[in-house]
């Protein structure tokens, strides 16, 4: 039945069991997804300064070899200056070239690690931001990282003007050509969790520093998504985001580590997951408990109702022993059980009464009503014409009889033996 008293008392059982877990379980899950998810950030937050604090490490280390170097080349004829350039400690492993130009910006020293340099080349640089900023700025130069379309490997520029200490003019400029692929490699050696990468953009947002070197090579770019923490991923559809900046001179390098959702967000996953079944095992359990409790409630109630149906109908077929079951228990349907019992008996006394009292005042009534009726059919005219003439029959029969009898005697005198003798 749609609308029972089982259905809705088992509803309602299931409601108020499940229903404070479940919106437990949905807070808690909200609450462990936004965790979850700060912590996630923060994480990868960590991740890019830890990589952006390497980063810088490595360009400083680079910036300072060159400056060492730049303070010992003044005043040293150009044998030395070649031999000063070429015992750097990153050379050749990180600086692929090394050029040291005339305040004209034409190349007066150069080594490299890959090609061989013609003493008697000319070489210009004068026309070219590497020696035009340090030459008028007195200041580093950072160039853009560019992919070698030969070797397939990346590099920047970076270079710094060589000051003329008792005049303090630039006299010359240092230019060096500085491999990036340390920081691929760098890139590569970072243990990171599942779901999670680290790359590098430049000021035009290429990707120019990935674990996987063809990112770099396809030349990938990406652009930081605008919400800050979760947005479209480079390597994933969806992942938690951060990142970290780094500034020398006009550029911009910037550490991104992103994480895949999915992943970041496993923990709080499983729990949605966990809280799910509990749910789902709550659900069972109170829906089957709240069955039995309310069957418990609703077949002694059924049991009274069908009694009392019983009751209404006919009381003769009142049997209190039908819900003697029911009147056995010590609760509230024991109690109701037993005054029932009691009231069937006591109405089924008084109609049985009733209907004997109902007998005898029909009996009454119908003898009443016979009396009633004769003396209607007595008190008319024509019953006692009738009553008149059975009254003349009956005077005139007598008379009959008494005739016959006379007759009767006379005859029977005659016959006698004394009037024969005579």
């Amino acid at each position: 039945m749609r609308n029972s008293i089982r259905r809705k008392l088992t509803v309602a059982f299931v409601i108020v069991a499940t229903g404070p877990l479940l919106l437990v379980g949905i807070a808690a899950s909200i609450r462990s997804f936004s965790v979850l998810l700060q912590q996630a950030h923060l994480f990868e937050s960590t991740v890019a300064r830890r990589v952006s604090t390497e980063v810088n490490g490595f360009i400083t280390r680079m910036v300072g070899e060159l400056q060492t170097v730049a303070k010992a080349v003044p005043g040293n004829p150009p044998q030395r200056k070649s031999d000063l350039l070429a015992f750097l400690p990153s050379y050749p492993e990180t600086f692929q070239d090394l050029i040291l130009t005339d305040q004209d910006g034409i190349r007066e020293v150069r080594i490299s690690r890959l090609e061989v340099v013609s003493p008697t080349e000319f070489e210009s640089w004068a026309q070219t931001d590497a020696f035009k900023v340090p030459k008028t700025t007195g200041k580093m130069y950072y160039g853009p990282v560019e992919i070698d379309q030969v070797y397939g490997e990346p590099s920047m520029i970076i270079s710094m003007p060589v000051m003329n200490v008792r005049t303090g003019t630039v006299d010359q400029v240092l230019i060096a050509r500085v491999r990036f692929k340390p920081i691929w490699d760098l890139l590569g050696n970072i243990n990171l969790s599942s779901g999670e990468s680290v790359f590098i953009l430049d000021s035009q947002k290429n990707v120019i520093a990935h674990r996987n070197p063809s990112v770099v090579l396809v030349g990938r770019t990406f652009t930081l998504p605008a919400a800050g923490q979760v947005g479209t991923g480079l390597d994933s559809p969806t992942v938690v985001v951060a990142s970290d900046s780094l500034q020398y001179g006009d550029q911009t390098f910037t550490v991104v580590a992103e994480r895949n959702l999915v992943n970041a967000l496993e923990l709080a996953i499983q729990t949605v997951i966990l809280i799910g079944a509990l749910l789902l095992v709550a659900f069972i359990l109170a829906t089957v408990t709240g069955y039995l409790l309310a069957r418990q409630i609703v077949r002694p109630v059924q049991a009274l109702a069908r009694v009392a149906q019983d009751l209404s109908e006919q009381s003769e077929s009142f049997d209190p022993q039908k819900i003697s079951m029911v009147a056995s228990r010590t609760d509230e349907l024991g109690q109701l059980a037993q005054v029932f019992q009691n009231m069937g008996k006591q109405v089924a006394t008084r109609e049985a009464t009733l209907k004997k009292q109902v007998m005898e005042l029909k009996i009454e009534i119908d003898e009443s009503k016979k009396q009633s009726s004769i003396k209607e059919i007595v008190d008319t005219e024509y019953f006692r014409e009738l009553e008149t003439k059975a009254s003349n029959f009956r005077q005139a029969r007598r008379a009959r009889v008494a005739s016959v009898n006379l007759n009767s005697d006379g005859e029977s005198a005659a016959d006698s033996p004394a009037n024969k003798t005579e």
